[in-house]
């Protein structure tokens, strides 16, 4: 077995490692699984990404006049970039622990330094990372790789009494690129697959609920609509005195068929008829409504006026509702009062409609599950509300995109097509 062989197998064995955290971690972020390792979920990942850093310590790729070393700033960066400043120093702190027990050769000091650096910067650009497309996050996970293993190349020149082959810092670096482009590729489509999943899983639902929806409706429909027929017949068979009696059913049977209408929106959620719609003033009407309810709540509504007229194709009075379902949810979660923005941005394919509150927000776990029927984080809520909303938005053929973090606040994106005459 020639030296490159060598090389490829230490390779392939060191990307196996790094992929180890992502592969053992989906047990536990399994959408059907979120209740049962709630509580250890927070350590599994440092655990698992700690894990593979010191692995990768065992065993090293690249080797520079019989000193070994390896590829533990990787699972640094990959905690940094994916899961902010708290799992990095944690996979951080195992890693440079091991080092100082096990690793006595190596310049510490040296080590901890640059271990401490890149789990301090490279959390910097975690938020900004998470919203990019696979693209630009490669290129961004690559110039902090590339950052790095110069650092690293550096650190082991000094270290090395002899010199060292620029070919070799070549080949280091370049493994650094390598394996960091094959780690992020693997990440993003196991995420891709998680979300997919779970997207499927929340169809089905809205699915069953729809067809019991439709069910239901039908069948209570049809004898409150032979009820009203025979109160209208009594109507002018009954003494006068009683007229009030027969308009006030009327009037309750009626409105009863009108909560029919409105909850067979889980079944046909799609317009009965399109009109153009000026994002602009339905947005202004949703927040004349929800002003009452805001002073209810002492909460402060902006509004970001634009200039600019948007325009959408849909049906107005169900794009009210869920437009008016988020606006009331997001006051009614400031129960000591808070901030309500709204903005409207667009492109020239779509409109978008930003809504953020400084409420309670969310855990990722209810993000997830935000629109399926019954499922709701208020005490004595039914969740039917924030379902109608995205299937309407759905309907529209548009998304709803969801942040948000515990105690700080909830942002709702609402991306909608631009309608185009013609």
């Amino acid at each position: 077995m020639d030296i490159l062989d060598i090389e490829i197998i230490e390779l392939l064995t060191i990307i196996f490692i790094i992929m180890i955290p992502v592969l053992f971690s989906q047990i536990f972020y399994f959408p059907t699984r979120t209740k049962q390792f709630m509580k250890i979920r927070e350590w599994i990942i440092p655990i698992t990404l700690g894990s593979s850093a010191i692995l990768c310590m065992l065993f090293p790729v690249v080797m520079f006049d019989s000193m070994k070393f390896d590829l533990s700033q990787i699972p640094i960066i990959l905690a940094g970039l994916y899961f902010g400043f708290l799992t990095s120093y944690k996979v951080f702190t195992l890693a440079i622990l091991f080092q100082f027990f096990f690793f006595d050769e190596i310049n510490f000091i040296l080590f901890f330094i640059l271990y401490l650096f890149v789990a301090s910067v490279v959390p910097l650009f975690s938020k900004k990372f998470l919203q990019l497309n696979l693209l630009y996050k490669l290129l961004i996970s690559n110039g902090l790789t590339l950052i790095v293993s110069i650092l690293s190349s550096l650190i082991i020149e000094s270290i090395v009494v002899s010199d060292v082959k620029t070919s070799l810092f070549v080949e280091y670096i370049s493994i650094h690129l390598l394996v960091m482009v094959i780690s992020v590729l693997f990440i993003e489509i196991i995420k891709n697959n998680q979300n997919l999943l779970q997207r499927r899983i929340k169809i089905e639902k809205l699915e069953l609920a729809g067809h019991l929806a439709a069910s239901i409706s039908h069948e209570v429909r049809n004898p409150l609509t032979t009820s009203r027929g025979f109160m209208q017949l009594l109507y002018s068979e009954v003494h006068p005195s009683k007229h009030e009696y027969i308009n006030i059913a009327i009037k309750e049977i009626d409105e009863a068929v009108n909560i029919i209408r409105e909850y067979l929106t889980f079944a046909k959620p799609i317009a009965e008829y399109e009109e153009v719609i000026n994002i602009k003033e339905e947005v202004q009407h949703i927040l004349n409504l929800s002003t009452p309810l805001a002073k209810m709540y002492s909460v402060e509504i902006a509004f970001n006026k634009v200039e600019d007229v948007h325009f959408v194709l849909g049906e107005r009075k169900k794009l009210q509702q869920s437009l008016l379902n988020i606006v009331k949810n997001g006051i009614e979660s400031m129960e000591n009062g808070g901030k309500l923005e709204l903005n409207i941005s667009s492109s020239k394919s779509h409109v978008l409609i930003c809504i953020k509150d400084t409420g309670v927000g969310m855990s990722k776990e209810q993000i997830n599950r935000l629109g399926e029927p019954y499922f709701s984080t208020k005490e004595k809520g039914t969740g039917l509300s924030m379902m109608v909303s995205y299937r309407i938005i759905e309907s529209m053929g548009g998304t709803i995109t969801v942040n948000s973090q515990l105690e700080k606040g909830t942002h709702f994106s609402i991306k909608l097509p631009v309608y185009k005459e013609g």
